[in-house]
């Protein structure tokens, strides 16, 4: 999926689904001229108002290397999303009416400490084409 064409589809001043988009891009990525394009990504967030931090990282090539060097700010963008998510949440949770045979969203137990499936798009190689995959 190419996210600019997601956010071009998007009419000006629609709710956004995100508060904030955050990318990290090395400037000596293969990928970076023909295939991801981000001048794209900032054009189309630029046209429906989608807030957007683009970080172009210097020297950095589309490797594990580059991941594990940024990795600990894109976990600390999400975990703080989901702080706020989830105390809007307890916020409604208190101010529903009491409900017994109502279930928490809340309750996370089932899922602490166990793998998280997510899907992702991922190209395997140069001038592979993206398939999507289940990433545990």
């Amino acid at each position: 999926f190419d996210a600019a064409c997601i956010l071009v589809a998007r009419e000006l001043n629609t709710p956004l689904d995100f508060d904030e988009i955050l990318i990290d891009q090395g400037t000596s990525d293969e990928f970076l001229e023909e295939q991801l394009k981000p001048e794209s990504l900032l054009a189309a967030a630029e046209r429906c108002g989608q807030p957007l931090t683009v970080n172009l990282r210097e020297g950095y090539d589309h490797s594990y290397y580059f991941i594990a060097a940024f990795i600990q700010d894109h976990v600390t963008f999400h975990a703080k999303r989901l702080q706020q998510q989830q105390q809007r949440m307890r916020i409604e949770a208190e101010q529903q009416p009491l409900d017994s045979t109502a279930t928490s969203t809340l309750a996370h137990s089932d899922t602490a400490g166990k793998p998280i499936r997510c899907k992702a798009m991922v190209a395997r190689g140069v001038n592979q084409m993206m398939e999507e995959e289940i990433i545990v």
